[in-house]
């Protein structure tokens, strides 16, 4: 084996070692270990998790086969085990050449040559590119030509499972198109099979609600033996407990017929060959943290494009340590060459820094200045070490395109992981590295980042259960954050047990996107306190590096609690001090208990112990005796702390600090709160009237979002609902369009599009109503069968022309918790 790298003596330490055996080659370090064996020619043979007694990939055959000539099976085969490797200062590399077939007979298949290389990262990830060749014009018919890894989970770990298909654009309105390229949250009970090549299958598990650990498996290229994509196929299949894939690239015999070569697109009588470049990442649960949970406001209105002096003093006011701006800070949103305006941005990350907070810009993944110039543009403005990117469309998804060998797509996973390490080299090790990847998240280009940032596109299903939390969190892979944006209901007190209990750490969001919908945020950062006890607990560890967390989803009989609805999580600093917290699911006060095993964890919890509590309004903190278990009576959905130190001065500043009133800023907070009431007087104490109309209307405004994004929002199907009794569905009374109210979904040339509106809609005659009564009604917006945002004003007036008595209601984000549907009261005298 050699070793390869720009200076020897400079080399850091290999996380990665390679042994070579006889017949086997074993990659380890303290993730995973990997072995490739002479018995499955070059293909591995066993992968696994370091510290795990069983591996979750065991094979003893080669991965790959193929059937020929209809009747027999061949598969690759090495007589002697020679690999060619090379360990790098970051990598191995681990070429296997001259592969050859044989049949079932264990007869030779002249000409036939298979080649791998591997490049094994410490991190997990690894990537195989592959290439098969028939070196012969005669080497018989070939079908069923697959690559079949399967996934082996322990018998007592609960699995769930994603898939994705190749997209058919590599538009703007990708990362909305969540209903038809993806699948995510299946169980082992979900078969599947399609007549197509999947890029990429995932696979989450754990113990009981834990998903702790990850596996994924993908391929770039959609090709196939003949370059007809359709003759593809791909399964997954579960038997006994083990998940199979076999990507089927050959699922017909090539045709030669004259009348069809030129949708075949071969000469006749030629070799075989097949190229692709695919591979697997392992990730587990990351204990190690370099930084205690961000505090984090978000910016992103398209209306004002830089928040002022006062609202960044107010912000640093609240206690965050990170803010960042959203696309509005660019004058192309699509490519960050161009700041919306120079100097604006100049001085606001100088504000920033001189408020002690670090800044981070929105970026796309897929944009020209991250993939030719690595933020280039950009990143003269930051302070490396401190500052950073916020990246959306950070899956590799986005780095799609269709080339020859890929006549169905490709997705360049290789291209997109080493663009996300070298982005981070760029960043420094201790900047800001946030990536968000919608529903198509991979650990592939998630693996350097400080959080990868979830809520989106699964439609506010995080406080579900404390499983799909952590399925949908991503917390098998990296440390993750919360899009609390999209979905009212992640800004509420509910979810602050799911984020305490992992530390996954919300975005709180300023501005609006969208007006009129949940996308429309407040102006006023004080308005926002739902986070406000997480922060005050997070902050106590400020200035802290290197942190161990472990929480009840990733680590096994540590804690132990007085009920399912009390969880617990603990942040060990370097020095051995320890924060634990302790929260309540449930929404009723009551007393909590939590003890920690800290054998188990090697920890051993300092004499000195400080009681924190906080809620929305106050904070305060008691020295009590150091001993366990940990007790407090906490209010529905609540949380407290315990501070464990073995110092009693070292936190006296962060303890005073912890103690501090929380921030006023009594003009805004009165101005916001005008504005709600007002909107909660015209939704639900309206005016007595004989007649009721409705108008639905949707204003159109200028917009630099792509076309085909654009497009995607707004294709939507607008219900008028009716809500008869609280805590029934409501009832559809007919769908809303240009036509008027009709009884079937309308044509999409009579949907509500930017600039439309309604006829006048007598809701009289719809609803039927009674004299005196009053009536619930909504408005409801859908994509295909599923919620989508609400943008629509609805006007309402006694006649159905224009008069002094018409009023507007919409949609408000305080007064909302569904995303796509906002309610209003009509009343009959």
């Amino acid at each position: 084996m050699k070793r390869h790298g720009n200076d020897m003596t400079k080399m850091k330490p290999l996380a990665l070692r390679a042994r070579l055996t006889k017949d086997s080659l074993h990659i380890t370090n303290n993730l995973y270990f990997c072995e490739l064996s002479l018995a499955t020619a070059g293909f591995p043979r066993r992968i696994g998790f370091t510290g795990r007694t069983d591996p979750i990939v065991l094979e003893n055959q080669p991965w790959l086969h193929a059937t020929r000539n209809h009747r027999s099976i061949i598969r690759p085969v090495l007589d002697k085990f020679r690999p060619h490797v090379l360990e790098g200062d970051e990598d191995i590399k681990v070429w296997i050449e001259n592969i050859g077939w044989q049949d079932e007979k264990g007869k030779r298949l002249g000409g036939f040559r298979l080649g791998l290389c591997y490049k094994f990262h410490a991190d997990g990830a690894v990537f195989i590119k592959s290439f098969f060749y028939t070196d012969t014009v005669t080497p018989g018919t070939i079908t069923d030509f697959i690559l079949s890894p399967a996934f082996r989970p322990d018998g007592e770990e609960n699995v769930r499972w994603a898939l994705w298909k190749f997209q058919k654009h590599a538009e703007g309105q990708v990362m909305q198109d969540w209903m038809t390229r993806f699948e995510r949250n299946l169980t082992p009970s979900d078969n599947r099979r399609l007549p197509m090549i999947l890029p990429f299958v995932s696979f989450d598990f754990g113990k009981g609600e834990r998903r702790d650990h990850h596996l994924e498996f993908f391929v770039e290229s959609w090709n196939a033996l003949t370059l007809d994509p359709a003759n593809t196929e791909t399964e997954v299949a579960w038997k006994c407990g083990r998940a199979t894939i076999r990507w089927n690239f050959e699922t017909r015999p090539r045709v030669l017929k004259q009348a069809d070569r030129e949708w075949a697109g071969v000469v006749p009588n030629q070799p075989y060959q097949w190229r692709n470049t695919w591979g697997w990442c392992l990730r587990r649960f990351p204990v190690e943290r370099k930084h205690p949970p961000f505090r984090v406001f978000h910016h992103f209105d398209n209306y004002k494009r830089f928040p002022d002096a006062e609202v960044i003093k107010q912000v640093a006011a609240q206690g965050a340590n990170l803010f960042i701006l959203h696309e509005n800070w660019r004058f192309d949103i699509r490519n960050g060459e161009l700041p919306e305006d120079m100097n604006k941005l100049k001085d606001f990350i100088r504000l920033c820094h001189r408020h002690k907070m670090r800044v981070a810009l929105y970026v796309r993944g897929n944009e020209d200045n991250i993939r030719d110039d690595l933020a280039g543009y950009m990143l003269p403005f930051l302070r490396k070490n401190w500052d950073g990117l916020y990246m959306d469309y950070g899956s590799p998804l986005c780095y799609f395109g269709v080339e020859e060998y890929a006549p169905g797509g490709r997705i360049h996973f290789y291209e997109h992981y080493t663009m996300s390490r070298r982005l981070r080299e760029r960043l420094g090790p201790e900047g800001i590295y946030i990536s968000h990847s919608g529903p198509f998240f991979s650990a592939i280009g998630h693996t350097t980042v400080d959080a990868f940032l979830g809520g989106e596109a699964e439609k506010g299903a995080f406080t579900k259960s404390r499983e799909t939390h952590a399925y949908l969190a991503g917390l098998s892979v990296c440390p993750s954050s919360l899009w609390t944006a999209a979905f009212p209901t992640y800004r509420t007190k509910k979810m602050v047990p799911f984020l305490a209990s992992t530390f996954q750490f919300p975005f709180l969001h300023l501005g609006t996107q969208f007006p009129r919908s949940s996308l429309d945020h407040p102006q006023a950062p004080s308005v926002i306190r739902f986070a406000r006890p997480l922060w005050r607990l997070w902050e106590i560890l400020d200035g802290q590096t290197n942190l161990k967390a472990y929480t009840m989803q990733s680590t096994k009989d540590i804690f132990r609690t007085d009920s399912d609805d009390t969880a617990a999580s603990l942040l060990a600093t370097s020095r051995g001090d320890l924060l634990l917290m302790v929260t309540n699911f449930s929404d009723q006060e009551r007393a909590v208990e939590a003890d920690v095993e800290w054998r188990k964890l090697g920890l051993k919890p300092g004499r000195f112990c400080y009681a924190l509590k906080c809620n929305e309004e106050t904070t305060s903190y008691d020295a009590i005796a150091s001993q366990m278990p940990c007790q407090a009576r906490l209010e529905g959905y609540g949380l407290a702390g315990w501070l464990l130190s073995r110092s009693s001065t070292a936190w006296v500043k962060a303890l005073r600090r912890f103690t501090r009133p929380y921030p006023s800023f009594p003009k805004e907070e009165q101005k916001h709160r005008k504005w709600i009431d007002t909107l909660c007087r015209f939704r639900f104490q309206p005016p007595a009237w004989k007649e009721w109309f409705l108008r639905v209307s949707l204003p159109n405004e200028p917009s630099r979002y792509e076309p085909s994004l654009m497009y995607d929002i707004y294709e939507n199907v607008i219900e008028l609902q009716i809500c008869r009794e609280q805590g029934r569905m409501p009832e559809r009374l007919g769908y809303v369009s240009q036509k008027g109210l009709v009884s079937e979904p309308p044509p999409r040339s009579d949907y509500i599009w930017p600039g439309t509106a309604t006829p006048w809609i007598p809701l009289h005659v719809a609803v039927k109503a009674t004299l005196g009564c009053v009536v619930r009604l909504a408005l409801a917006t859908r994509k295909g069968s599923g919620e989508f945002y609400s943008f629509v004003i609805a006007e309402l007036s006694p006649v159905p022309a224009p008069n002094p008595d018409i009023y507007e209601v919409r949609y408000n984000n305080e007064i909302d918790l569904d995303w796509s549907s906002f309610e209003f009261n009509i009343r009959f005298p």
